[in-house]
């Protein structure tokens, strides 16, 4: 009720994931349908300044692997040795990527955007409650940022 625009909605979960699932760095991507790109629009960690405003194809790297299935939180261990790592995609300048956390945001079978998440803090790996707590913020950062493009329109 508090929050009006798609980016203070991003900036609220950004601020809510470093709280409850600590990252060496985290974004927040938003698709755009006219370039079929996720483009990043707020960035925390090493290479922030670097990547914000980039675009990446829509199904390049793990980021293409989540967006195949929307709002189911992906998981992976250890990212350099994924096939489907790319780390033109997937990295940032100045960080070594090693676990990622990576969900798209979609609502109403609509893709909107994507949240990741490098390098688990204060653990080895990102876990399941993890993965859970992810997948509810991004179903409710969806279901936000699809009202507010309803919101813009009417």
């Amino acid at each position: 009720f508090f929050l009006t625009t798609p980016m203070e909605g991003v900036a609220f979960v950004m601020q809510l994931l470093d709280d409850l699932i600590p990252s060496e760095a985290r974004g927040v991507c938003l698709y755009d349908i006219n370039t079929d790109e996720l483009r990043f629009v707020a960035l925390a960690g090493p290479g922030a300044d670097e990547r914000q405003g980039e675009g990446v194809p829509r199904l390049s790297g793990l980021l293409g692997v989540a967006a195949l299935s929307p709002n189911q939180p992906f998981l992976v261990e250890d990212a350099a040795s994924d096939d489907r790592f790319d780390p033109g995609v997937d990295g940032r300048i100045g960080l070594e990527v090693e676990t990622l956390a990576v969900v798209a945001l979609s609502h109403q079978g609509r893709l909107l955007g994507a949240v990741q998440l490098i390098n688990r803090l204060e653990q080895m790996q990102f876990s399941r409650t993890d993965a859970n707590i992810l997948q509810y913020i991004a179903e409710k950062l969806a279901e936000f940022l699809y009202a507010a493009r309803l919101g813009a329109r009417g």
